[in-house]
């Protein structure tokens, strides 16, 4: 069995890990390079975890981050909460902009994890998780994940 090259709770310099705005000029590089050519699943796979977790959602401008443990994030920038709920498990709630961001991202990188090729959409989602541990909304959004 191959071990995993995941570094957990921390940025890349130790401390915790932070989110970086990817600036206008840089978006259109964003996705492949954190994803290379399985990009686009991954914005679908965002995207319609967004649709599942939100019915009310109807599309709107992402903000993309970098995050210094070398995650990747996807924050709807369009309102200042998101009513979203799960149905899986019945944990519902308003969240921040980013912690829904977050919330779609790990569940969206989770699902892909289990692919038969998946290893890197894991890893993905063990760098956002350890980013939403450090949130103040931590327990609302391991709630709605688990």
């Amino acid at each position: 069995m191959e071990q995993q090259s995941y570094v957990p709770l921390a940025g890349a310099d130790g401390g915790p890990v932070t989110a970086v705005l990817v600036p206008l000029a840089e978006r259109l590089g964003f996705l492949p390079r954190h994803f290379g050519t399985e990009w686009v699943t991954v914005e679908n796979a965002v995207y319609r975890t967004m649709d599942y977790l939100c019915p009310h959602y109807r599309g709107g401008y992402w903000d993309f981050y970098d995050l210094s443990n070398g995650g990747a994030l996807l924050v709807p920038s369009g309102s200042s909460s998101y009513y979203l709920k799960c149905e899986d498990n019945g944990v519902s709630g308003h969240l921040s902009p980013l912690g829904t961001g977050i919330a779609v991202c790990a569940m969206a990188y989770n699902q892909l994890g289990f692919r038969r090729d998946g290893r890197r959409f894991a890893e993905m989602f063990y760098r956002v998780r350890d980013f939403l541990a450090q949130q103040p909304e931590a327990c609302q959004l391991l709630a709605l994940l688990n």
